[in-house]
């Protein structure tokens, strides 16, 4: 497993370095024609996706145009079906975001639990990459013939609204939010209706009425314009993440020469830093588009928050252990892994 001063270090080379690699990207890597196909959703511009876009870029440019990765948004397989797809070859990669697969990949939600003290991107990205090393974790990818590459770092999830701005837990009570897996389950503890959707339909919903409240991250919030339809926003709610992953389709990586796969390995501390860079951009920028929009920033209190955690983190967290141990894994053991490496970790990048 990495070390946290193998991956600051790790981090620290890719500020520094930055001029380095600029410079390195006009060597260029010799080798044969590849062209991959990558399965993607959403809208392209959201900070999250920017480690899919400039892996991309710097491959088509390293090997002056030979190994191509081609990014299509929506156009391969729904977001639920992309495993499928890199099952069966029917492309050589996709984004997978573990809540969308709830029986394939239980072991692999687990980083998808509400209310985990996650402080920042870096240390989730080194948790991340480690917890996806552990044998059961594997073992899910392994079965759908996928191997994973690295994490595509998911802020943590806060909620906008429409109407009455929520003042007490009470104030929950029957709102009708755009809620996935086990934040579903954390949020429904305080009498919230749990209504899971793709992320391109919420606008609509709430538009429409049909939802109260949407919960992702800001930099989604953003991308998806949802300050134009909304009231209010949470800004200290820190429902949890999301465990989004780029994974690969076993043959086609392992086909790669091994000069290609070396480039892959040099993109992952430039793609990490890449990806923080914009997501801390974005997120800075969230007050103030709200507030030209007119939203009420709604901060919840330090007993609210406590009393949230009583309520809604540790029994999910047992019930998740519990189901997942249904499931021939270890539950508990993975949780108590997953709390171990985010308390290991928790001053990455500070």
């Amino acid at each position: 497993m990495k070390t946290l001063r193998t991956f600051c270090a790790a981090l620290l080379f890719s500020v520094t370095g930055l001029l380095t690699q600029t410079a390195l990207a006009a060597e260029t890597v010799e080798g044969p024609k590849v062209a991959w196909n990558y399965a993607a959703w959403g809208n392209p511009n959201a900070a999250q996706w920017t480690i899919i876009r400039n892996l991309s870029t710097f491959l088509d440019e390293r090997t002056d145009g030979q190994f191509k990765m081609n990014i299509h948004y929506g156009q391969l397989a729904k977001p639920n079906a992309i495993l499928d797809g890199i099952q069966v070859g029917a492309f050589q990669g996709g984004t997978i975001l573990s809540a969308y697969y709830p029986g394939k990949l239980t072991a692999t939600s687990g980083l998808d639990l509400p209310f985990l003290p996650i402080h920042s991107m870096e240390q989730f990205a080194e948790v991340t990459d480690a917890y996806m090393t552990l044998e059961p974790v594997k073992a899910e990818f392994d079965r759908s013939n996928a191997q994973y590459y690295m994490s595509i770092l998911v802020p943590l999830f806060e909620v906008i609204g429409k109407g009455d701005a929520p003042q007490e837990l009470a104030d929950w009570q029957g709102l009708r939010l755009r809620l996935l897996g086990t934040h579903g389950e954390a949020m429904e503890k305080v009498g919230a209706v749990a209504r899971p959707m793709p992320g391109a339909r919420t606008y609509g919903a709430m538009d429409r009425g049909e939802l109260d409240g949407v919960t992702m991250p800001h930099t989604a919030f953003l991308s998806y314009n949802l300050q134009e339809v909304g009231d209010w926003y949470t800004s200290n709610l820190r429902l949890g993440t999301a465990n989004a992953v780029m994974a690969f389709n076993k043959d086609a990586y392992a086909a790669l020469p091994d000069q290609y796969k070396a480039l892959m390995d040099e993109y992952r501390s430039l793609g990490y830093h890449e990806q923080i860079t914009e997501i801390a951009t974005e997120e800075a920028e969230a007050p103030a588009t709200y507030a030209a929009a007119g939203l009420t920033d709604v901060v919840l209190s330090d007993a609210q928050i406590e009393e949230l955690r009583s309520v809604a983190a540790h029994p999910v967290w047992d019930s998740w252990a519990e189901t997942t141990t249904s499931r021939k894994v270890n539950g508990e053991e993975l949780l108590n892994t997953i709390l171990s490496l985010l308390e290991e970790s928790k001053d990455a990048g500070s």
